[in-house]
């Protein structure tokens, strides 16, 4: 809150950065997956409650290590993108316009079935949890 009165006054933006893992259930990680739920939700509420200027931003996986405190195997982690590719285009997202921005076609396909084809999503990962 203290922030806002410099950043309107810059006519700037408050950038979050989210999630893929707010989309759809995400299993072992559930409290990670909320926290990105809520943070989408925040910059949501901030825009029509303050009148703020916000973006939401939704990378996917990120070759980053969080992978292995998941207990996900390094090879499963391969085709994961580099931190500095994805920080490339979360930088390239804060330069546009968009409200809500999901980082690459594949995880703009995962989010859009994950908000409209809930059920089968669930069904999915609740397959890949067992």
């Amino acid at each position: 809150h203290a922030l806002v009165p410099f950043v309107k006054s810059a006519d700037g933006k408050h950038v979050f950065i989210g999630s893929m893992a707010h989309a759809f259930p995400c299993p072992d990680y559930a409290g990670y997956s909320a926290s990105k739920a809520a943070l989408h939700e925040l910059g949501r509420n901030l825009q029509v409650e303050k009148d703020l200027n916000v973006q939401v931003i939704h990378p996917g996986a990120t070759l980053t290590g969080m992978h292995r405190k998941i207990g996900l195997a390094d090879e499963k982690a391969e085709g994961f993108p580099s931190a500095e590719y994805v920080a490339h285009l979360i930088s390239r997202a804060i330069d546009g316009k968009r409200s809500v921005v999901t980082v690459g076609l594949a995880n703009a396909w995962g989010r859009f079935l994950g908000r409209y084809f809930d059920g089968v999503v669930d069904a999915l990962m609740r397959r890949g949890a067992k």
